[in-house]
């Protein structure tokens, strides 16, 4: 008895080992399973760049090209997961091929950003987004608008809450030790706003106005006061009766003395009872030196209550209680309250710049259409979009953000449903989106959802993911050499000694078997001083030295890349190397503004202009 066919293929691969050709052998696969060559449109490919779909794009039709003419090295593999003779692969080839060229906008690979983009349009009136809204890429741009207009409405009439409140979220600041200035920290504060993570925290907090901080604000301080005061009465008690006994200074302990005790609890901080403090507690002559008078241990024992009163009222001030954890829950929420109010004002304001201004970020369109998708079934967004996809592939999936697979899901789920395949492939190791809210755990957890929003609609589908789950892993590395794939091998192995039990997932099972014929080669050398300077100057010189070595080994000098971590290292390593007669090609020695002609010519227009400038 044949086993039945699993339609979700999950593929963790690393770089090098063929991820984009196993993408491309399936979309070739699912094209050409139907004699109709208009069939490409229902395949849906995604990725992460333009230059990545664009590139996927190319590689589709130059296999096509190659399967036509039957020079393709998947025509063998084709035909037999196909079960089509190597003629009938080649005859709709040739016809999916000419029908491709011909409608070529009706290919649908492309980013995951563009296609949420078609969604949102289609849901345009529900989500109340006028048709002709834009895209805004650059969210810091909308975020530093939010922030000026924020500002502006500081002391304006109508904003006495508000302008309260972000005085006391300045005030918070010079308690923490930081600038009393607002901007920056206003930018830092609305990038968090960008997080997924927040997305839940936002959307309760929108719901409260700055008056209604203030007033949460207002009572919880007057609350915690009314405790506070009630607390300090009672030490200044305790104090006061303490010292009217008027025993002899040198009867009571020099260190962690009762007046120490009472004195740091009034005046210092509200701190959990000392050892010594536990001891008094429990038998007030332990105030006292163990070889003192009788009489003076009676005069301890004559203030029991008032100690006792103490001790027992802080304790409804600390953890160890439930007043104690309500207390310390209200203190450091009124703490944050003006945080937590700045939040949800700068999230309205960023809300209002997108519609004045008719535009969305990626995040917002992400978030939005999110409502509308995960608890709708597929056939009803399809109506919407426009048009259906059988199949469904997506590459980079460790990059794919909580958000951005939940919108896939009920497409991903009704494509299996149906009996057709669908893939993601990715590589846990090569996770750069965090930023954009990528989530590498995604693609190590598959087919598990990360916990989250679970409507009826993502728990079928997950049920769906694990009937349907076939995982595998490409362990062949076709593009480096053999020494490096060694190394890296090694390495990773090295690594996952050296970091946290989530992350051992990453780098387990991933040892790759090269297939290159050259050996490739891996030389590592550091630079250790105490100053950023004096590392530069010797990174530099060993850079510069290895560089002229493999001029004496015939390289060209185009063959040779330097990557560095931040720009400010490679325009630094730039400079450094014109200074060695070697000219390096950067991101910046590229532009136009800073070639000696261009520069040139307009100091010259300058001198025509302003001659006595």
């Amino acid at each position: 008895m044949t086993q039945r066919q699993k339609n979700f293929e999950i593929v963790r691969a690393s770089a090098g080992s063929g991820k984009t050709y196993r993408l491309v052998l399936m979309y070739l696969e699912c094209a050409l399973q139907y004699k109709d060559p208009r069939s490409f449109r229902r395949i849906l490919a995604l990725t992460f760049t333009n230059k990545a779909a664009a590139e996927m794009k190319s590689r589709i039709l130059e296999n096509l090209e190659k399967l036509s003419s039957g020079e393709s090295d998947k025509l063998s593999k084709l035909s037999e997961l196909l079960s089509l003779s190597s003629t009938e692969v080649k005859h709709r080839s040739v016809l999916l091929h000419k029908e491709m060229l011909h409608r070529y906008s009706d290919i649908s690979v492309m980013t995951i950003d563009k296609f949420v983009n078609r969604l949102v349009k289609s849901f345009a009136r529900d989500l109340a987004l006028e048709q002709d809204y834009r895209i805004e890429i650059d969210a810091n741009k909308v975020l530093e608008e939010a922030v000026s207009q924020l500002l502006e409405k500081l002391g304006s009439p109508g904003n006495k809450d508000l302008t309260s409140l972000l005085k006391s979220f300045a005030l918070n600041k010079v308690d923490d030790d930081q600038d009393a200035g607002v901007r920056r920290p206003l930018t830092q504060l609305g990038r968090t706003l960008m997080q997924e993570k927040m997305s839940n925290v936002i959307k309760l907090l929108s719901n409260i106005n700055p008056k209604d901080f203030k007033r949460i604000s207002d009572e919880l301080r007057i609350k915690n006061i009314s405790l506070e005061t009630d607390f300090y009465s009672k030490v200044d008690l305790a104090l006061e009766k303490v010292k009217s006994l008027n025993i002899p200074e040198e009867d009571f302990p020099k260190t962690g003395n009762i007046f120490k005790i009472l004195y740091d609890l009034r005046y210092v901080k509200i701190a959990d009872p000392t050892t010594t403090f536990n001891k008094i507690y429990n038998d007030p002559r332990a105030m006292v030196k163990k070889g003192v008078s009788e009489e003076s241990k009676v005069l301890a024992d004559s203030v029991s209550s008032y100690i006792v009163d103490v001790y027992e009222t802080l304790e409804k001030l600390r953890p160890g209680t439930d007043e104690g954890r309500t207390y310390i829950l209200s203190k450091k929420l009124n703490k944050r309250i003006a945080l937590m109010g700045t939040l949800s004002a700068l999230h309205q304001e960023i809300e209002q710049v997108q519609i004045d201004n008719n535009i969305r970020t990626f995040y917002a369109m992400h978030e939005r259409i999110s409502d509308i998708v995960k608890d709708n079934c597929a056939p009803f967004i399809y109506e919407r979009l426009g048009s259906r996809y059988n199949h469904i592939f997506m590459d980079e999936f460790q990059d794919t953000s909580i958000t951005q697979w939940h919108n896939l899901i009920v497409l991903y789920d009704h494509a299996m449903s149906q009996g057709h395949k669908t893939l993601v492939v990715g590589d846990g190791k090569q996770a750069i989106y965090r930023f954009r809210n990528g989530d590498y755990k995604q693609l190590m957890d598959l087919p598990k959802l990360q916990p989250g929003y679970s409507g009826p609609a993502i728990k079928y589908a997950e049920e769906t993911f694990e009937r349907e789950k076939n995982i595998s892993s490409l362990d062949y590395n076709f593009r480096s050499g053999k020494k490096i794939v060694k190394w890296n091998n090694e390495l990773f192995v090295a690594m996952s000694e050296f970091i946290s039990p989530d992350l051992k997932k990453v780098y387990a099972g991933l040892v790759q078997t090269p297939q290159t014929d050259f050996n490739g080669g891996v030389y590592l050398d550091y630079a250790v001083e105490k100053t950023k300077d004096e590392r530069r100057k010797i990174y530099t010189q060993k850079i510069i030295d290895r560089i002229h070595y493999y001029d004496d080994l015939k390289y060209e000098r185009g063959d040779i890349t330097i990557l560095v971590r931040d720009n400010e290292t490679g325009s630094n390593l730039a400079q450094d190397l014109l200074a060695n007669d070697i000219k390096p090609m950067t991101e910046e020695s590229l532009q136009l503004g800073r070639h000696p002609g261009p520069k040139a010519i307009v100091a010259l227009m300058r001198w025509i202009l302003r001659p006595s400038d």
